[in-house]
């Protein structure tokens, strides 16, 4: 069926379902349009229970309401209605101020929050929040209270994602608002402004002070003298590790794969890491042995970077076991 807003039925078909219509009774005859029995109000207030807007549904009354299809669309309030809402404002302080008032259901909380019929209730959300209407709500529901777990009509479906929300909710998933901010911060006018800023703060020493205390906390920077203790327990764990490969070269690269830089070349790595061994305050003759060191291609050991394959105590264990072996060897 069309649309048939602003239609208007012309003398002749009037007359024609007047003369239709005579004679028959009307189907709102004996209808009674209430007060509606108890046993029906229950029976729909029962049926109400539980019930649910899915998110398609919200989704299609919000666009059947945004744009011009709302019916405030290019319209302003008037004068009066303003003063009005003024009022019902600088009411709702005075109740706010004001112990005196109390909710109506008799909670014993303060009335927070008035309807537009001047009715004063402690929150917003009546039949869930208040402490009087959920004692009312408890007693009413003893033996109609909604199937959980298995016997849920909800088990086994799955929610929507908390990234699939965000990028419908948050505008910078939008191409073309991302397009239009990425432009505005790569272009030369943005890059001055924060440049200056960013100088500005950082002329402030206790700004930089701050900072660098944050740094230091979260372990991001050093002090000059863990600098110096860190350069140092890398040339002693160098040194060992050079000493492991020139005596054990053979059972470290047996294939002979060719080492370098780039695709296709190896890389000695130190499966515990030399970070780890100084944070740890492991020996360094430990981290440098033969017993820590693999050949790694050269674009894996990149990926692995500062990153621990093992344990430190697998480390300690097979260093003390086999350390009297690897001395043998060595005398060799």
């Amino acid at each position: 069926m069309g649309q048939r807003k602003g239609y208007k039925h012309s003398e002749e078909t009037k007359k024609r379902i007047s003369k239709a219509l005579k004679g028959k009774p009307s189907p709102f005859k004996g209808r009674k349009w209430g007060p509606y029995p108890k046993e029906r109000i229950e029976k729909v207030r029962r049926a109400l229970i539980g019930g649910t807007q899915s998110i398609e549904s919200n989704k299609k009354r919000s666009m059947a309401e945004t744009g011009e299809k709302n019916h405030f669309y290019g319209k302003t309030h008037s004068k009066s209605s303003k003063e009005k809402m003024r009022e019902f404002s600088r009411f709702h302080e005075e109740v706010l101020n004001n112990n005196s008032i109390f909710c109506e259901y008799g909670c014993g909380l303060l009335a927070r929050y008035i309807t537009g019929k001047n009715r004063k209730y402690c929150c917003s959300d009546h039949r869930s929040k208040c402490l009087k209407m959920k004692e009312k709500n408890a007693k009413g529901n003893e033996g109609r209270e909604l199937p959980r777990g298995k016997d849920s009509k909800l088990f086994g479906r799955k929610r929507p994602g908390h990234s699939t929300l965000m990028k419908e909710k948050n505008p910078m998933f939008n191409s073309v608002v991302k397009n239009i901010f990425l432009k505005k911060v790569k272009s030369a006018g943005y890059r001055s402004n924060m440049s200056k800023i960013v100088t500005l703060r950082w002329e402030d020493e206790s700004y930089r002070e701050k900072i660098l205390q944050i740094y230091l906390d979260k372990g991001i920077k050093r002090t000059d003298e863990e600098i110096g203790e860190l350069k140092a327990y890398y040339r002693q764990v160098g040194t060992y590790t050079n000493r492991s490969v020139k005596k054990f070269w053979e059972v470290l690269n047996p294939d002979n794969k060719p080492i370098g830089m780039g695709e296709g070349f190896y890389s000695i790595d130190h499966i515990y890491s030399i970070i780890d061994g100084f944070n740890n305050k492991v020996a360094p003759e430990i981290v440098g042995s033969i017993f820590n060191l693999q050949i790694l291609l050269w674009k894996e050991n990149i990926k692995k970077n500062a990153k621990s394959w093992i344990p430190l105590e697998e480390l300690v264990e097979k260093y003390e076991d086999n350390n009297e072996f690897a001395e043998c060897r060595c005398r060799r």
